[in-house]
């Protein structure tokens, strides 16, 4: 490094100004391509060697010319020393290679490049720092920037101008990457505000907000974050599954209670349950829809807690399977006057009822499913419908399935009801052995169906049209108590352990409710079309294909014209098999029509109006 006493002596020696490189033609194969980019045309008096290394290099670095030299330019008084210039493309047989350390400054002169630029091994590094500034205190340089691959920070220069009576320091150490890098983390929790950890760097999320139609919020319980996510699964409109919400729990407080102009979709990318987070029982809001992103994921149920409840109108699950273990208590209960929806649900092996419905009306969609509640030593039912719940399923294709549960299949009390309309379809029109249907009820400990209001108001219409109810392991396809309003067609009740309809007293005969004639299995003008005997020992119900089992001392007439037992239809001329005393079970082929007496007295007031098989 020259001495600053040197300079001063060089700087008065009278010469010829000489701008390297500028004397050249740019087309000379050995000459620098001159101009503001050599290092010859900013060198002031004194005896100056220009070269790439004093002067900025250009877009492409200049050649110096054949009189250049390259590297350790000196500048003169007040002279400003050249950037540090970026190596030639391809230098002439003179050409200056570019300096890696910055021109030396004169008394007054500027520093040189504090920052220089980052090479390929400072990852993809950005634009070179700007040069430090001299003068009597020279500033320091400013940081290189990263590169927009997020690679490590450009180095400093090599060394700082030591022009001036101080000259400038050197850049600092290279700065922080570019677009897409952050500080270096190995985790989320080290990221600040909304910033995840993606390759090692905290990035920033895409934010999400409630807007029109209904917006979407992605939760990941194996690589989201409740802390810093926003929900968007997204960073910089690319997927980020960090970016997501770890829980559904923390999904729905951010959603809070969206209007139905908005609402909100959360997609579950993953099983959840306690293990991943989730605190149960989740609330579901009004409007908002719960599912699974790409198709159903298994929600783990917390034991002696319910899962879901719907908590306002337009509360969606959907794609999902609530597995209770066993342990849990209810699956899903709505117990508000909203109405809420259960799309493709399994509900399975919860402690408590599977489903249960205390008001407003929860609609079940195809491909719901809810079985295998309870335990032998807590039987519980599939579906409860009480309070003023209604339970809604119009099924035309796909399935809704209520199976193997411990008690009733669907059980209805006090003032709830429901509205069940399927189809159902079986092998043969003649003489059907096989059925199936859209609606199937089936294998359930107690009565696939049972439907018992009570109140002192009366109670809304059951309606039970093209349903399936089969295979009750103890008791009846319908079972239906006095007091209970419904309307029963087009359905099939075979293989039950005891009847396929039933009609019975509440309490006993003596002081419950007998009175069964708001219960209508099909009239003159619309004939009821229920199968309610098989056709085979396998279809055969064990008791009674209709059992009438209230007070025998109490007169009225049940209305069931043209429904089917087993081959005999009763929409045509057809005699009826009537057991007298009893509804079964039976060894032999079960009765067609079977009362229940007090005794086996032979004798009642309360008549079967099956029309042309009376």
């Amino acid at each position: 490094m020259l001495k600053s006493s040197v300079l001063g002596s060089l700087a008065f020696v009278p010469f010829v100004l000489v701008g390297c490189g500028s004397d050249s033609s740019p087309g000379d194969a050995g000459a620098g391509a001159g101009g503001a980019h050599s290092g010859g045309a900013n060198m002031g008096g004194g005896f100056h060697l220009g070269g790439s290394s004093s002067g900025n290099a250009g877009a492409t670095s200049g050649k110096a010319g054949d009189n250049s030299s390259a590297g350790n330019g000196m500048g003169g008084e007040n002279d400003m020393a050249g950037a540090a210039g970026e190596t030639a493309a391809s230098g002439g047989p003179g050409a200056g290679a570019g300096g890696s350390s910055a021109g030396h400054g004169g008394f007054g002169g500027s520093a040189g490049t504090a920052g220089g630029s980052a090479g390929a091994s400072a990852g993809h590094a950005g634009t070179a720092g700007s040069s430090g500034s001299s003068g009597t205190s020279g500033s320091s340089g400013a940081a290189g920037s990263g590169g927009a691959a997020g690679g490590s920070g450009g180095s400093g220069g090599t060394s700082g101008g030591s022009g001036g009576t101080s000259g400038g320091s050197g850049g600092a150490a290279g700065g922080h990457a570019g677009a897409g890098g952050g500080t270096a983390c190995t985790t989320s929790t080290q990221c600040a505000g909304s910033q995840v950890c993606i390759a090692n760097l905290c990035t920033a999320c895409d934010s999400v907000a409630l807007s029109s139609g209904n917006t979407v919020y992605f939760v990941d319980p194996a690589n989201g974050s409740d802390s810093n996510g926003t929900g968007s699964g997204k960073s910089g409109g690319q997927v980020a599954n960090a970016c997501a919400f770890k829980t559904i729990t923390r999904a729905l407080q951010v959603i809070g209670s969206p209007t139905q102009a908005t609402g909100a979709i959360v997609k579950v990318r993953g099983n959840v349950g306690t293990a991943t987070g989730e605190t149960f029982p989740i609330s579901v809001p009004q409007y908002v829809v719960i599912q699974g992103a790409t198709g159903p994921v298994t929600v783990t149920l917390s034991a002696g807690k319910v899962g879901f409840n719907f908590a306002g109108t337009g509360s969606i699950l959907k794609d999902l399977v609530l597995e209770g273990g066993g342990t849990s208590d209810i699956g899903v209960r709505l117990q508000t006057a909203d109405a809420a929806t259960l799309d493709a649900v399994t509900v399975q092996n919860t402690g408590g009822t599977g489903v249960d419905v205390l008001a407003g009306t929860l609609t079940l969609l195809a491909g719901t499913t809810v079985q295998m509640s309870g335990t032998t030593q807590s039987r519980q039912e599939g579906i409860t419908v009480e309070g003023t719940g209604r339970l809604v399923a119009k099924i035309a294709t796909g399935k809704v399935s209520v199976l193997k549960n411990t008690a009733q299949g669907i059980h209805v009390l006090g003032r709830g009801s429901v509205d069940l309309e399927g189809v159902v379809t079986s092998n043969s029109t003649a003489i059907p052995t096989t059925y199936s249907g859209t609606i199937v009820i089936s294998q359930n400990n107690g009565a696939d169906i049972e439907l018992n209001q009570t109140g002192a108001t009366t109670p809304t219409l059951n309606t039970v049209k093209g349903v399936l109810a089969t295979g009750s392991v103890t008791s009846d396809g319908l079972l239906i108590l006095g007091g209970t309003v419904a309307s029963v067609r087009k359905s099939v009740f075979v293989g039950n352990a005891l009847s396929g309809i039933h009609l019975s007293h509440t309490g006993t005969k003596a002081n419950g409710i007998n009175d069964v004639t708001a219960v209508d299995l099909g009239k003159a003008t619309d004939p009821g079309l229920n199968v309610v005997q098989g056709a085979n020992d396998q279809l055969n119900n064990k008791g009674a294909g209709i059992c009438i089992n209230v007070d025998p001392a109490q007169a009225q007439v049940v209305s069931a014209q043209g429904n089917v037992f087993a081959t005999t239809d009763c929409s045509t001329a057809a005699t009826l098999t009537k057991n007298l005393g009893s509804c079964g079970p039976v060894t032999t082929k079960p009765g067609d029509i079977g009362w229940e007496w007090v005794s086996n007295t032979n004798t009642s007031l309360v008549t079967v109006d099956a029309a042309k098989c009376n």
